[in-house]
C-alpha cells in the first residue's frame, strides 16, 4: 500500500474506502436476497397448504358421493405429500451439513 501511495498521494486510502464500500455493498444485496427468499418460503407454505386442504375437501365431497376408494385416495395424498416433502428434506438437509 505504502507503493501505491509513493506513486499518487491518497491512493491507499482510497483504495481501502472502494473495499470498504464494496464491503458494505455486498453486505446489503446479501440481506435483500435473504429476506426475498424467507418471503418465497412462506408464500410457498401458504400455497402448499391451500392445496392440501381444498385435496382433503375434495376427498371429502367424494366420500360424500359413496366413492370411497377416490376420496380416500384424494385425502391420504392430500395429507400425506406435505409430511414427505418435510422429511425428504430434513434428509437432504442432514447431508449437506458438513463438520468442520
Amino acid at each position: 500500500m505504502r507503493q501505491y501511495d509513493e506513486v499518487v498521494p491518497g491512493t491507499a486510502e482510497r483504495l481501502l474506502l472502494l473495499a470498504e464500500k464494496q464491503a458494505e455493498h455486498r453486505r446489503e444485496i446479501e440481506h435483500l436476497v435473504v429476506k426475498s427468499d424467507g418471503r418465497l418460503q412462506e408464500w410457498g407454505q401458504r400455497f402448499a397448504f391451500a392445496l392440501a386442504l381444498i385435496g382433503i375437501g375434495g376427498g371429502l365431497y367424494l366420500l360424500n358421493l359413496d366413492k370411497p376408494i377416490g376420496g380416500l385416495a384424494a385425502v391420504m395424498v392430500a395429507a400425506c405429500w406435505p409430511l414427505a416433502i418435510l422429511l425428504r428434506r430434513r434428509r437432504v438437509g442432514r447431508r449437506n451439513v458438513t463438520v468442520p
